[in-house]
């Protein structure tokens, strides 16, 4: 049997040192996530939908009644954004087109100005504002008329580009 002549090198010990590294690396990741998923979150939504509850309800219930109007009317009404315009649907009860006047204002989601929009006739039932809605969340405020019934309507458009920042 021959022994080496060369020493086998001894184990590193484990200091505490190495374990302070450890922690430090593995909580500034965690940190670092955090801020950045709460910056990237608030960049895009800051959450807030209605700036007073109270009101926010009583446009929830007026929503109900308008929808149960709509259906003992028989009329099906979707508003949509249509490639940066309001787009409006009405449909009867077989799935018919609905002729009718379409008046319908936008306001900031979060309190402003209502502001007036007009619309054009894009097919039978189907109704194309005539401006471009702006980026940023809209409250559109409609009435739908027809043959002396009317029914308004609400609905929260949000036109918020997904854009690729640069990263070079």
């Amino acid at each position: 049997m021959t022994l080496s002549a060369t020493p086998r090198k001894a184990a590193r010990e484990f200091t505490g040192r190495h374990m302070l590294l450890i922690m430090v690396a593995f909580f500034g990741v965690v940190i670092t996530v955090n801020i950045t998923m709460a910056v990237y979150a608030n960049r895009t939504f800051n959450g807030l939908v209605a700036k007073n509850g109270y009101v926010a309800s009583i446009d929830y219930a007026a929503q109900g009644r308008a929808r149960d109007q709509a259906a003992a009317l028989g009329w099906h009404i979707a508003i949509a954004d249509r490639a940066g315009h309001v787009g409006i649907d009405l449909t009867g009860e077989n799935g018919a087109p609905l002729v009718a006047v379409v008046s319908a204002t936008i306001e900031p989601l979060l309190g402003g100005d209502p502001q007036p929009i007009g619309f054009t006739a894009v097919g039978a039932g189907r109704y194309r504002s005539v401006e471009a809605l702006p980026e940023g969340s809209w409250v559109v405020r409609a009435t739908i008329a027809r043959d002396g019934e009317s029914v308004g309507w609400r609905h929260v458009i949000d036109r918020h580009p997904r854009a690729v920042q640069d990263r070079s």
